[in-house]
């Protein structure tokens, strides 16, 4: 009966998704989730918390914020390294257990400003960390099992958003109960993701990884094609940051929309993602990087410049679904690309400055963004968005280009070749 039960809902679950996701890698996604609601509850709850129980001032923890975000992007980096030489899983579930630590700090530091606001800290730097070890798992989830890498990215992005999406809503429930109660229960999540760690496998654990029939080992080496594949990450990163904060400021102050209005229309975004994640990237799976690349910044980048001509709450989910259309194609396609240019052994350091792409763009967007708006209107802010995608595109494609006439296995496939124009 509850093998029927498990199997009715298997078959729901792969119906939502698009496509089922194989059993050995079913732990490492819903571990994925966990932690996701853990990062969700900590980023919308965490600067309330510090200013109304713990009693630290907007200002501090602004600078805690900024800090903890320089802190996780140079973590991401550290991790990545640490990954290839001391296996993904060994780091990932490291990670876990600190990330239990801050919760369970967090839980007993109402009184202390300086170990709640430390507390803070390490969660939130954790949680960066913990990402890029969950991704370098599921490279050598991909490695085990043949699978491309874009694919199983994809199912960890899945995972994740699930996990944005019921954070909040799960964390606010419990806030009503009590901050104590909220921060328990989260650890408790965290360390369900670590009993679940357990049942994952990271290939080659340490430096003995053997390296698949026909690609290289050895360091990851600065690049020319490297370098412009990173640029270019940075500059879609930055359009990326453009809907999750500057897409709620233009609609509610120059376009009239209400916060409740956009708070609906915005719910699109983790919808499609589930909906839609593993679909694209099957239908997108015999195409080139450069169009796939190029296709998915023109949705990023290009939806919002209706909103000038035509700003209704229609419009603005026509916008936000085109861009999570995009999303949905670029992020697995780029990881994709960054770790193709990895030696065998290495795709841990190749997740890592990756992942140092996401915090450096979302730096740049908001401040890029809010400094044309008050130059020349919010019009002007989303063409400069514009270019910037069509920057970025351009910086891609010559990346790619550098390898034209090449064919040789990336990580997503480590059984054919990875496929660059």
């Amino acid at each position: 009966m509850a093998a029927r039960v498990r199997a009715r809902l298997a078959r729901a679950l792969s119906g939502v998704l698009g496509a089922e996701i194989p059993g050995p890698r079913r732990p490492l996604v819903a571990a994925v989730l966990l932690t996701g609601v853990a990062s969700a509850v900590a980023l919308a709850f965490g600067a309330i918390w510090a200013v109304s129980v713990v009693g630290l001032g907007a200002s501090a923890v602004g600078t805690l914020l900024l800090g903890a975000g320089i802190a996780g992007g140079a973590l991401g980096l550290l991790v990545g390294g640490l990954c290839d030489r001391l296996g993904a899983t060994s780091v990932w579930r490291g990670l876990l257990l600190i990330e239990v630590v801050g919760l369970g700090g967090m839980v007993v530091s109402s009184g202390s400003r300086a170990f709640g606001g430390a507390a803070l800290g390490v969660v939130l730097v954790a949680a960066a960390g913990i990402w890029t070890a969950a991704q370098a798992a599921a490279a050598d989830a991909a490695s085990a099992s043949g699978t491309p890498l874009d694919v199983v990215f994809a199912e960890l992005r899945v995972g994740q958003n699930v996990g944005f999406a019921v954070g909040p809503v799960l964390g606010a429930m419990l806030i009503r109960v009590g901050w104590s109660t909220c921060f328990s229960v989260v650890g408790c999540m965290v360390l369900g993701a670590y009993g679940l760690s357990l049942g994952t496998a990271s290939r080659g654990e340490g430096r003995g990884a053997p390296a698949a029939s026909g690609q290289e080992t050895g360091h990851l080496r600065p690049s020319l094609a490297l370098s412009l594949l990173l640029l270019g990450c940075v500059m879609a990163m930055t359009v990326y940051a453009a809907e999750g904060i500057l897409v709620p400021f233009s609609v509610t102050t120059t376009h009239n929309l209400s916060l409740l209005e956009y708070s609906i229309v915005a719910l699109l975004n983790p919808v499609l993602m589930v909906v839609l994640q593993l679909r694209v990237v099957q239908w997108c799976a015999r195409a080139r990087l450069t169009p796939r690349l190029v296709g998915a910044l023109a949705l990023m980048a290009f939806p919002f410049l209706i909103l000038d001509l035509w700003a209704t709450t229609l419009s603005v989910a026509i916008c936000i679904a085109l861009f999570t259309i995009g999303e949905i194609g670029f992020v697995p396609a780029a990881q994709d690309a960054v770790v193709g240019l990895a030696p065998s052994g290495r795709a841990g350091a190749a997740i890592g400055l990756f992942s140092a792409t996401v915090p450096t763009g979302a730096a740049i967007g908001p401040f890029v963004g809010f400094a044309v708006f008050d130059w020349r209107g919010d019009a002007a802010m989303w063409w400069a968005f514009a270019g910037i995608g069509i920057g970025a595109a351009v910086v891609l494609a010559m990346a790619l280009s550098l390898r034209e006439g090449q064919r040789f296995q990336g990580r997503r496939s480590l059984g054919r070749d990875a496929r660059f124009q």
